[in-house]
């Protein structure tokens, strides 16, 4: 079994071998012995094929379509690709390297990979967005809420509706059940009004995300909406001048 999950410490790796990082993200291989002993859920982890996760050595470097080998490596007389070169614009000694043209398979197995980084990336971003709406409300303001809003919901409708919770709240206010009520849908419309935008940005790039065919886009839009510098050759070739920035 091979999983991809962000690395947070090493005892996650514990009966898994370490296949490679990206980013923050590591690519871990199971044996099918100890695979029952793997809490993906804890884990929150995607699981992989084998083509996928062995396509790593590609992701960033193989933009161009070849990656280069260190010429007598285990790699380069086996093609396992441990020996790629990490800045592939750099390389001044064509005598020491060998060129590998990444074929289409290898290529959508690296897309695929860095699609399921890039959604790992998304989700865990609005996780915090979506949080962060809930910072400033305590745990007593919180555990009274959805009473709040049925109560608002119900005098609403008729204003003739018991409504408990919200009558206590506006005595202690010094304010009307009314104005009270105002008060709780304001704060439901803002509040759905905030989901509604952090949904339909998501969707935005997740659009994007689900459109990349070639390991250049994955940098692209690493480089656009990530934050992640593409190297200054790709800049070049893509016509792209600003900086990397986070744009989700």
């Amino acid at each position: 079994m091979y999983l991809l999950f962000k690395f947070e410490s090493a005892t996650q790796l514990q009966h898994m071998t370490d296949l490679g990082r990206f980013m923050e993200y590591v690519i871990a291989y199971a044996p099918a012995d100890v695979e029952s002993l793997i809490d993906i859920g804890k884990l929150d982890a995607v699981v992989l094929t084998e083509d996928v996760a062995k396509a790593l050595p590609y992701l960033y470097v193989g933009w161009k379509g070849t990656v280069k080998l260190k010429v007598g490596s285990v790699s380069h007389a086996l093609k396992l690709h441990t020996d790629i070169y990490s800045s592939l614009e750099d390389v001044n000694q064509p005598d020491s390297v060998a060129i590998y043209t990444i074929n289409d398979t290898e290529t959508a197995n690296t897309v695929a990979l860095g699609k399921a980084i890039l959604r790992k990336k998304l989700e865990m971003y609005y996780i915090e967005k979506f949080e962060q709406l809930s910072l400033s409300v305590d745990v007593l303001e919180s555990a009274t809420w959805e009473q709040q809003k049925a109560e608002a919901v119900a005098y609403t409708a008729d204003a003739s509706a018991t409504v408990p919770m919200l009558d206590a709240l506006a005595t202690a206010r010094g304010i009307t059940t009314s104005a009270m009520v105002a008060l709780v849908n304001t704060a439901v419309s803002s509040y759905n009004t905030a989901i509604t935008t952090l949904l339909a940005g998501r969707q935005t790039v997740e659009k994007e995300i689900k459109a990349l065919a070639t390991i250049a886009s994955i940098n692209k839009i690493l480089h656009t909406r990530f934050g992640t510098t593409m190297s200054e050759t790709q800049k070049t070739v893509e016509g792209v001048s600003d900086p990397a920035t986070i744009n989700l």
